[in-house]
């Protein structure tokens, strides 16, 4: 037997001997649908808003959505170098939407927010309030707060 024909011969024995073997189909459960139950929360990654999932077990209501966001990152979040620039003291009192519009009522002053506070209040609530993720831009967010109110954003993301 030649060189080649030998190098062939265990190469077709490994490969019948593998341990693989043909079966029926195989069924698992079902696929998750729906919305997940968790709050999709922006939080900042190296100064940059990224949207991070939270779970908590059950689908929460904009307002609730909001006061995670002011309780800021959790310990774990933390360690994966996640932090946020909206300040504890603004949980939010009422989110009012209809389909182009969102007011969001904060409990402090809202003249003070940073541009990535106010991105991640604008991007979070819009996600709450459409959890389908109405298109980028749609929905012009409004936050109110303290006696003041700032200007109309839109979540770009």
């Amino acid at each position: 037997m030649t060189w080649g024909r030998l190098v062939g011969v265990v190469l077709v024995v490994l490969v019948a001997g593998c341990g693989v073997r043909p079966s029926g189909v195989i069924t698992g459960i079902p696929a998750p649908s729906g919305p997940a139950e968790g709050a999709e929360l922006y939080l900042l990654s190296a100064g940059d808003v990224t949207p991070v999932l939270r779970p908590t077990g059950q689908q929460l209501s904009p307002v609730e959505t909001l006061t995670l966001l002011a309780a800021g990152p959790t310990p774990e979040e933390r360690l994966e170098g996640l932090g946020s620039d909206v300040p504890a003291n603004m949980g939010a009192l009422a989110v009012t939407s209809s389909e182009t519009e969102i007011l969001v009522t904060l409990g402090g002053d809202v003249s003070g927010l940073s541009a990535a506070a106010l991105e991640q209040i604008t991007c979070t609530t819009v996600v709450a309030v459409f959890p389908d993720h109405s298109p980028p831009g749609q929905v012009s967010v409004t936050v109110t707060g303290g006696g003041q109110s700032r200007e109309p954003q839109a979540c770009v993301r």
